[in-house]
């Protein structure tokens, strides 16, 4: 619909993403570093021909089976694409991983339940082909930005509660997610959007705004409210002070964890070689020195979860 992607320009615009396009094009050539990783672009984990259910693969299936690590983009549930992550994922490959970078259907095209849905069935086309690209599924790693961090949240928790399961309209396949990495992620969207500042306003209009998307609905998407129906497994989270759009949230979240017992890590990131950072810092310019810092972090906290 046209209103919907009015809506959607409107609302990058009101998240500081106005420039996308240039952002965009200013990772894809900072991932030329990377050009002679093998790559295999836009496969169909679901046969239906849309753009919204293909991935990347990166890394060198060649070799024996390394670990793999799923890329789920933010964009605020309704916006953006795996072109976005395009050069976080190469710096991953290129450090050992194989990496699969996947497309999801935006909302409001569908809501929750479908991008469940479609990260579920990208998840079992990772286990079905493990043997074509070289994964080793006991080292299944799923990373996240703002909403994909969020649904990297929701994933894992939905993968290991039946009753989840059952709400969503989803199954866990043959896999185990052994670790969740999230950048500066949403967690609790409770609470009265229409009271918020614009641009949360604009995107509680386009994910809640038919009559069955009441408060149960937002309940059950907010990571702190299910964290009891479900076993998140070892999570690293990353935020600044300099987010301006959810830090005060994504520091919540920590909190949340600490007093529950949730075994995570959490580190927060300054601004050295430049005067601020921003959401989702190590995602839109993974060349700062400090956007290398946080995703080998990363990679550091995974490694150390490997068998």
């Amino acid at each position: 619909m046209e209103l919907d992607r009015l809506g959607r320009k409107l609302l990058l615009g009101a998240l500081r993403l106005k420039d996308a396009g240039e952002v965009w094009a200013r990772i894809r050539a900072y991932g030329h570093v990377y050009d002679r990783l093998e790559t295999h672009l836009d496969l169909p984990y679901l046969d239906d021909g849309t753009r919204a259910h293909r991935l990347d693969v990166y890394g060198d299936t060649q070799r024996a089976a390394g670990p793999v690590l799923v890329v789920i983009h933010g964009g605020g549930w309704v916006a953006g694409s795996k072109a976005t992550n395009e050069s976080q994922a190469k710096y991953f490959a290129s450090c050992g991983l194989r990496v699969v970078n996947i497309n999801y259907t935006l909302q409001p095209e569908t809501d929750f339940a479908g991008q469940l849905a479609d990260i579920f069935a990208a998840l079992d086309w990772v286990a079905a082909h493990a043997r074509d690209y070289g994964f080793d599924m006991d080292r299944l790693f799923v990373t996240g930005d703002s909403a994909g961090g969020h649904l990297a949240l929701l994933t894992a928790l939905t993968a290991s509660s039946p009753a989840l399961q059952e709400y969503y309209g989803v199954r866990a396949g043959e896999w185990r997610i052994r670790a969740v990495a999230v950048s500066c992620p949403a967690s609790d969207l409770r609470g009265d959007w229409s009271q918020a500042e614009t641009s949360f306003r604009l995107l509680g209009t386009l994910l809640f705004d038919e009559p069955r998307k009441g408060a149960e609905y937002a309940r059950m998407a907010s990571i702190e409210y299910v964290l009891t129906m479900g076993e998140l497994p070892p999570t690293f989270i990353l935020t600044t002070s300099d987010d301006t759009l959810l830090y005060t949230r994504t520091r919540r979240l920590h909190e949340v964890l600490d007093e529950r017992g949730v075994a995570h890590r959490y580190r927060e990131y300054h601004a050295q070689s430049r005067a601020r950072l921003q959401h989702v810092f190590n995602v839109t310019n993974p060349e700062w020195s400090e956007s290398r810092q946080a995703n080998t972090d990363i990679l550091t906290f995974f490694n150390e979860l490997q068998p």
